[in-house]
């Protein structure tokens, strides 16, 4: 949906500033985490022009460097995440399922600059809510950050002295630094229809609420938790363990 994708257009465009800056004042860079302030506009505003005709892309890594330096999205959203109800009532589809594999995707605007997205291959074991139909099939899910070359991060038109080799080095983008998801993982995931969000003939799902809509089964206790940004207070951590345990609880009647 629109509205999802609108997120994502405005935390790569600052997070992009943000990271301009950062070289800027870092001619050779040796910090590791780089935090970009980014602040979420109205979901009902019109997406640019370039976000309009963006191109996605599978991204084919180049691996002549190992070398890679991690970018920390911060992000605003609005919205009502914090209740199963809520997540469901604003979602097109929730599943629950496993990542059978991962890979980097990188989706372009026409001046060439990318937005760095994880895309899940994702096996449906039930539907909570949306076509029944998928149940037992595979679809693909785009989360937001990942790796991306400093050269698709649109770097080699903001620093022109920067070298061939400089610009094959990879950037890992997360958001709020919460790692992206990983194949194995079993996840319940509420889900938006990101296709028209990024003019793409292949069928596409974004993550309602970014990471808030995401929750990852524990591989030790079996609960299903989300990720969250560090330096929670409280109040936060007590609504998340409130909407982890709701997460489990559902999926424990699914599976009785």
């Amino acid at each position: 949906m629109k509205k999802n994708s609108i997120i994502f257009s405005v935390l790569v465009t600052i997070a992009f500033s943000s990271l301009i800056y950062y070289y800027i004042n870092n001619e050779k860079p040796n910090k590791q985490n780089n935090t970009a302030n980014i602040m979420e506009e109205n979901k009902d505003l019109i997406k640019s022009s370039d976000d309009n005709k963006s191109n996605p892309s599978n991204y084919p890594l180049n691996n002549q460097s190992n070398k890679i330096e991690t970018v920390i999205a911060s992000a605003s959203l609005f919205g009502n995440f914090d209740r199963v109800e809520d997540l469901m009532k604003d979602s097109d589809l929730v599943v629950k399922g496993t990542v059978k594999s991962v890979e980097p995707y990188v989706v372009k605007n026409n001046a060439g600059i990318g937005r760095p997205y994880t895309k899940l291959t994702f096996k449906i074991k039930h539907v909570l809510s949306g076509d029944k139909n998928l149940k037992g099939k595979t679809i693909s899910i785009l989360e937001y950050g990942g790796i991306i070359s400093k050269k698709d991060f649109g770097l080699d038109k903001k620093f022109k002295d920067l070298s061939n080799s400089e610009l094959q080095e990879k950037l890992e983008v997360s958001l709020e630094g919460i790692p992206n998801s990983k194949a194995g993982q079993n996840m319940v995931a509420f889900l938006v229809d990101d296709k028209d969000a990024i003019n793409t003939e292949s069928k596409l799902y974004g993550i309602r609420g970014a990471y808030k809509g995401r929750f990852t089964q524990d591989t030790k206790t079996k609960k299903y938790k989300r990720g969250i940004p560090k330096n929670v207070t409280t109040e936060e951590e007590g609504t998340e363990l409130k909407i982890n345990d709701a997460v489990t609880e559902l999926n424990n009647q699914l599976e009785s």
